[in-house]
């Protein structure tokens, strides 16, 4: 029986940079339809026109190109989680995933009811769980750790031009030993940058935060994101295994996967069920100095999977058919576990041997 070809590695398609400045609230539709019109004529790069007609400049552009090429995988999408933290009406406005409208009805209904705003949402139909489920974690994510590098309000002030690279030394220098000051208010002190310079840089963190929180919504579908506190992990006895493979992600984090399956079998009786139960598939162990990480499941079904749950982390865990994502809090320094999977297939899904669709690593919170 021949094996279905089956990509170990998926890669998101990259959005594109109309869309992004869209979602970010760089540009207007009706800006962007006239550089796409200017586009059919002289099939010039969107964004080299948009700078053209004076929608945004060239600094800012380069940042968002920049910015691009982290938002192609989910793993990479959400450690952009950033900005202000506001509130979940906020974000879902900020992503027109609602009217200002429904967040009126909705904050009417929590008013009366006492209820959630996301147990209403789900209620009206505006948001599914997947969606929620998303947002809440990015907003828990903006609450709990700081900015990424690239979306910090000191390098985005160097990549447009306010200040140089010695201002921002010289100003963190100063915020090291003044933590209670704000970068921002320490650079206009020190008379690096003017007020205006600063409210520039913060909008733009959020605009960045925004395209963020946007695309993480839009893999929620596929790649779900859970979270799981460390208190429910019950680590299996150590078993011997035959092989050892190593990865290790930039030092703060290393998994062993000591046993993994690689291929499943999708028989006649599965595919009158729905489902297929696989116990001990997958052995492996984390040694981490993080407090957090994710476990990260990522894959390609080929249109096979609707949807995978996972047992052996404390509670069941849901991924999508092309991965997900276990944030574990406050995980011990090293954990062992054995993981076993309820594949629920699709309706496409015919009898025949599989690769197994999913790699396993860890990324840093």
């Amino acid at each position: 029986m021949q094996i279905s070809s089956c990509y170990l590695f998926y890669r998101l398609k990259k959005r594109l940079i109309g869309e992004l400045l869209l979602t970010g609230k760089f540009i207007s539709k009706d800006v962007l339809d006239k550089a796409l019109e200017e586009q059919r004529i002289n099939n010039k790069l969107i964004g080299e026109l948009l700078v053209e007609l004076g929608a945004l400049s060239k600094e800012e552009l380069n940042i968002v190109l920049k910015f691009q090429e982290n938002l192609s995988t989910p793993k990479e999408a959400i450690k952009f989680a950033g900005g202000i933290r506001k509130k979940l009406g906020e974000l879902l406005l900020e992503v027109a995933k609602i009217s200002e409208n429904d967040l009126e009805e909705v904050l009417s209904v929590q008013k009366i009811s006492g209820r959630k705003i996301g147990e209403i949402l789900l209620e009206k139909g505006l948001i599914t769980e997947k969606e929620l489920k998303a947002v809440l974690l990015f907003q828990k994510i903006q609450e709990e750790k700081h900015a990424p590098e690239k979306i910090k309000l000191g390098e985005l002030l160097l990549s447009l031009n306010v200040i140089t690279q010695e201002q921002l030394e010289s100003a963190l220098k100063i915020q090291r030993n003044n933590p209670e000051k704000k970068l921002g208010e320490i650079l206009i002190e020190s008379g690096y940058a003017k007020k205006d310079d600063i409210e520039r840089g913060l909008k733009l963190q959020q605009k960045l935060a925004t395209i963020a929180l946007s695309t993480i919504i839009n893999f929620s579908t596929d790649f779900l994101i859970n979270e799981l506190p460390a208190r429910e992990l019950q680590p299996p006895a150590t078993k011997k295994a035959q092989i050892q493979i190593t990865a290790e992600v930039k030092s703060y984090a290393k998994i062993n996967l000591t046993k993994q399956v690689n291929e499943f079998i999708i028989k006649e009786n599965h595919i009158n069920k729905g489902f297929i139960d696989l116990e001990d598939v997958t052995y492996l162990m984390i040694s981490t100095n993080n407090k957090s990480l994710f476990l990260v499941f990522e894959g390609f079904s080929k249109d096979i999977i609707e949807e995978v749950e996972i047992f052996g982390l404390g509670e069941p865990v849901k991924i999508g058919p092309h991965g997900g994502m276990i944030l574990i809090k406050d995980i011990p320094k090293r954990s062992q576990f054995n993981l076993s999977y309820r594949i629920r297939i699709s309706k496409n899904a015919r009898v025949g041997t599989y690769a197994w669709p999913y790699t396993i690593s860890v990324a840093p919170f």
